[in-house]
């Protein structure tokens, strides 16, 4: 069996990354029209096949499963119709798959917004979006081996040096949190209220990856005035005069 045997493959189509990259050849493949990894792309077709450049992949309509060559002689090519499951059947981990897909929909979804990725990127390679004087940080996250998660947060406000009088506060973040902040969620990381969201990186879409940056970006325009008044209540409530606050800092 030839390499030309199962025709129009993902090894010659535009819609692997490697070949966008200029990287021809049997290695490993990954499709940027359906987010996946390939193995064995000369082994591997579907019916979205294309040796053009045009039109992109966000711009197309998935068609059918993806095929792969049974073993069999003469030759048969055969749908897998669930693709994480084949890979893990070959050895493949799909979280890293699922969390380079998701990265790429966000630079994708970065570029829409007439950006560039490389100019909103951190050297820890967070995302960085701003919506009027609110600013958001998004990044896939393995929290530990196998499991990736997109985070969005954006900080709000420093708290006080003065622990003592938080319970007010506590409490109005958690009435947000019950009415007001949507799927989002306040949290404090040290001494940083954030806004936040967290998602497992499986079957997430770029409409999705839209709603919830503008979803994390408007709780934290709306609500912030009110969590940073809710600070300064504490400072004045400050018996000692000890108290000190600082602009909301980002996570390292």
């Amino acid at each position: 069996m030839t390499r030309n045997e199962i025709g129009n493959n993902c090894a010659e189509c535009i819609n692997n990354q490697n070949n966008r990259e200029g990287h021809y050849g049997d290695e490993p493949g990954f499709c940027l029209l359906r987010q996946v990894l390939i193995p064995e792309p000369f082994w591997t077709t579907c019916q979205n096949f294309s040796d053009r450049h045009e039109p992109a992949p966000t711009q197309q309509q998935i068609q059918g499963p993806i095929y792969i060559d049974s073993g069999e002689n003469p030759f048969r090519s055969v749908p897998v119709y669930d693709w994480n499951a084949y890979l893990s059947s070959l050895g493949y981990d799909p979280g890293p798959s699922q969390a380079r897909a998701v990265l790429n929909m966000l630079d994708e979804l970065i570029r829409s917004y007439g950006l560039q990725p490389e100019d909103t990127t951190d050297a820890r390679g967070w995302r960085i979006l701003t919506m009027e004087k609110t600013i958001a940080r998004a990044n896939v996250v393995q929290w530990e081996p196998g499991l990736y998660f997109l985070v969005i947060y954006a900080p709000i406000a420093e708290l006080p040096l003065n622990d003592q009088r938080f319970g007010p506060l506590y409490r109005r973040l958690l009435e947000f949190n019950h009415n007001g902040s949507y799927g989002a969620r306040f949290a404090i990381d040290e001494r940083t209220v954030h806004v936040s969201l967290v998602r497992p990186v499986s079957q997430i879409t770029i409409s999705d990856l839209d709603a919830n940056l503008r979803m994390v970006l408007t709780v934290a325009r709306n609500l912030g005035d009110q969590v940073r008044q809710a600070v300064q209540e504490l400072v004045k409530l400050d018996e000692t005069g000890s108290a000190t606050t600082q602009p909301a800092q980002d996570k390292e």
